[in-house]
């Protein structure tokens, strides 16, 4: 039953319906075998160790359950990994050599091609932007031509909110990709963002301060026939300084002014829970958002136990 296309894209569904785990990555040096802690809720967490084969961890996001992973800076080594099945790949290697750059992968679903497909993008000024994209259909790279007009301001990760488009916060715009006409967009957002792209209920928003700072908002790109347009959907707690994920179920992961910790946050009710977990300093390794899948890709291996 779990090789069905239909009970797995099925599955899927259900699980976007409910409340997203956080996975939190924090680096043990001296142990041999790595490990993600998985967060469900603040008393509930799990270690799931990752693939004896994976040594090190300096990239990590997440897609419909599955995990990508590299060990090194600049994304050359590269694993699929879903924790859910215990079942992982290591893709071939990129053509591009994108050393001295500031590397991102962006793992998305185009659901035209029935292909997920892996972004990799380097920026650095004055060398611009440089792009590769993997299909796991064809298990092969593509250089990925990008407009000279393209920049690049500040460091963050990609988002698969809509079937087949990935987005990313650049500094005071937001980077899209459509991962079947493969093509870059731009869009500018209000104001001063206090996050990066959220996936709130399937719709592209940012959380928002007002220029003044009286007011913290979560806002919605529309996008109508090529133009687009912001429009507020509620406001936020006043003392919210970072917002981080949207997990569903009325709850996003936060952090507060004057505060180190995160916590879970109801928007509703703006009831908050202290978010007991160990934090990195290294932006590639702050929690991310997972949901649970079945999703199967051609040369998935089993992981022991």
């Amino acid at each position: 039953m779990i090789s069905s296309t239909r009970f797995i894209r099925t599955h899927l569904a259900n699980s976007h319906k409910k409340r997203a785990f956080l996975l939190n990555y924090i680096p043990d040096r001296e142990s041999k075998n790595k490990y993600i802690d998985f967060h469900y809720t603040p008393q509930d967490s799990y270690r799931l160790y990752l693939p004896p084969t994976i040594t090190d961890i300096e990239f990590i996001y997440s897609c419909d359950g599955l995990v990508c992973l590299s060990n090194d800076r600049e994304c050359n080594v590269i694993y699929l990994w879903n924790p859910s099945t215990k079942q992982f790949k290591m893709l071939p290697a990129p053509n591009k050599n994108l050393s001295g750059l500031h590397v991102f992968l962006g793992l998305g679903f185009d659901s035209i091609s029935n292909d997920y497909k892996l972004l990799r993008i380097g920026f650095q000024y004055p060398r611009g932007v440089e792009a590769e994209l993997y299909s796991l259909k064809a298990n092969s790279w593509k250089e990925i031509q990008v407009p000279k007009t393209l920049l690049y301001t500040f460091p963050s990760k990609f988002v698969h909110v809509k079937p087949g488009i990935l987005y990313l916060e650049s500094g005071d715009k937001i980077l899209a990709f459509d991962l079947h006409k493969e093509v870059f967009r731009l869009y500018t957002f209000p104001s001063i963002a206090l996050s990066n792209v959220l996936d709130f209920e399937g719709h592209v928003t940012m959380a928002i301060k007002s220029r003044d700072g009286s007011a913290r908002s979560l806002f919605v790109l529309n996008d109508v026939c090529g133009k687009e347009s912001w429009t507020k959907l509620f406001d936020l707690d006043v003392k919210i300084e970072r917002v981080y994920h949207y997990l569903g179920t009325r709850e996003f992961i936060v952090r507060f002014v004057g505060e180190r910790g995160l916590y879970f946050y109801d928007y509703k009710t703006r009831e908050t829970k202290k978010c007991d977990l160990q934090r990195s300093q290294r932006a590639m390794w702050a929690p991310i958002k997972y949901t649970e899948s079945l999703v199967f890709v051609n040369g998935f291996e089993q992981q022991g136990h």
